[in-house]
């Protein structure tokens, strides 16, 4: 149970990272692109696994270990896909992020607040000259680090 930790941890850190994402957008006026928006979609689900792992037994919170790490992994490659590829091209329509969004979930139509796609990839936000997608995969190279801290410690148990 005292593993339980690393996933409370991951899950206030996404918690965080979701609020400031928010705060971007709606309080500094910067609009989320496809490739913004999944990553969105990426932290939430980060969340969501976290959070049952805080209230899982044992082996499910293992599992939780293992999801969190495959869910950082694929966030990392598509902040890696948008900083290097979709950020050089003028529009992101119709690339796998639009399609997912739009068209497979629809959450866009079910909540704009939160998952509307308002920008081009082009148009690269930068908060302190460190473009947003790179603070979010540090954000998810983050959540991978603890959680296979997290894995490695509770195997040993």
């Amino acid at each position: 149970m005292k593993y339980i930790i690393h996933t409370r941890t991951i899950a206030l850190l996404t918690f965080f990272s979701l609020v400031c994402a928010l705060f971007v957008q709606h309080g500094l006026g910067y609009q989320p692109c496809a490739w913004c928006i999944l990553q969105r979609v990426i932290y939430l689900a980060i969340l969501v696994v976290a959070l049952l792992g805080t209230i899982a037994p044992s082996i499910l919170l293992r599992l939780s270990f293992y999801l969190i790490s495959a869910l950082s992994l694929s966030g990392i490659a598509a902040g890696m896909y948008q900083f290097m590829v979709a950020g050089e091209s003028y529009s992101c329509t119709l690339s796998f992020a639009d399609r997912f969004i739009n068209q497979y979930t629809k959450l866009s139509s079910y909540f704009p607040e939160f998952f509307g796609i308002y920008a081009s990839c082009a148009s690269k936000a930068k908060i302190f000259g460190i473009d947003l997608s790179l603070v979010s995969v540090a954000g998810f190279i983050s959540f991978l680090l603890i959680s296979l801290i997290g894995l490695q410690l509770h195997k040993r148990q």
